[in-house]
């Protein structure tokens, strides 16, 4: 009888450990971002936004991604600009290796390529913080359409 309730208690302390596991977590910091065009020809740059990367009991690691599309004009969707992501990992905790394995990426409309992505990546559990920039990529464009263009960045949380 010592024998099973032994294997129960392992069970239970299983399975109660299970319970508590927590998938990684991936925190926008900010809200919706705009600008105005400053008349310049040059890249149109917005400010970092903070993202909150947490990954308190994956000991492999996980792999962050963002991507986007290039900026749409609202009124005529077909009308498109370049969007440019870049990805810095701006606070960490030690023990925990972080590498920006993507740092930077742009689409290009013209030649097809209709995804930016760049990615992070740990190599234990970790919390840290990343700044991801967005550029708007009009100054490539000889003739700008005037309007409001908006493009999304979606990003992504997956265990090593």
């Amino acid at each position: 009888m010592k024998y099973i309730w032994i294997a129960s208690c392992l069970w239970l302390m299983t399975c109660s450990m299970q319970s508590f596991a927590q998938p990684p977590q991936l925190q926008a910091g900010g809200k919706i971002q705009r600008i105005d065009h400053d008349g310049q020809d040059a890249p149109q740059v917005f400010d970092a936004e903070r993202w909150t990367i947490v990954a308190l009991i994956q000991r492999r690691g996980v792999t962050v991604q963002w991507a986007c599309e290039p900026f749409r004009l609202v009124s005529d969707p077909s009308a498109a600009v370049d969007a440019q992501l870049s990805i810095e990992i701006t606070k960490s905790n030690r023990g925990t290796r972080w590498v920006e394995s993507i740092p930077q990426a742009r689409t290009d409309f013209r030649m097809g390529n209709l995804e930016a992505l760049v990615m992070v990546e740990s190599d234990d559990a970790g919390v840290a913080q990343a700044g991801l920039t967005v550029t708007f990529l009009g100054d490539e464009i000889p003739l700008l359409m005037a309007g409001e263009y908006e493009t999304t960045v979606i990003g992504t949380i997956t265990e090593n």
